[in-house]
Order: structure tokens, then C-alpha cells, then sequence
């Protein structure tokens, strides 16, 4: 409920393609959070981070980066 609301707010406020960018981005946070609680908290939450997963995660993430950058100049 609470993102459905901060959505339609920023919508609201500024131009909807800078929201859609932000909102495709929000899955270098998601990695980022799940990195630092694997670290933090092990007992909690497991994440694969061998060194074959994370570059198929950092390449992922680039790919979808360079999807929102030619989205957004075109």
C-alpha cells in the first residue's frame, strides 16, 4: 500500500518518465540490501555471492541500466 502511494505521490510530482527510471533501478538496492544482510545476518537470509553468480547479477543489472538509459533518451 505504502509503494502503490509513494508511486502515485511522485507521479504526481514530476515527470513520468524519471519516475519509471528510478522504479527500474530499484533492483541494484534489492542486490545491494541482500548483499550487505547475507554479510550481516548469515543466520537470517542466504544469497548465492560465489564469483559465477555475482557476474550474472552485475551483467544483469547492467543490461537492465542500459535498457532504462536508451529508454530514456529515445
Amino acid at each position: 500500500i505504502i509503494a502503490s502511494a509513494s508511486y502515485y505521490f511522485a507521479v504526481k510530482l514530476g515527470p513520468i518518465s524519471l519516475v519509471q527510471a528510478s522504479e527500474n533501478i530499484q533492483m541494484i538496492f534489492v542486490f545491494l540490501l541482500a548483499l550487505l544482510f547475507t554479510r550481516v545476518y548469515p543466520y537470517i537470509m542466504k544469497e548465492k555471492f560465489d564469483i559465477r553468480s555475482l557476474i550474472q547479477k552485475i551483467l544483469g543489472m547492467i543490461l537492465i541500466i542500459m535498457g532504462v538509459l536508451v529508454t530514456q533518451l529515445l
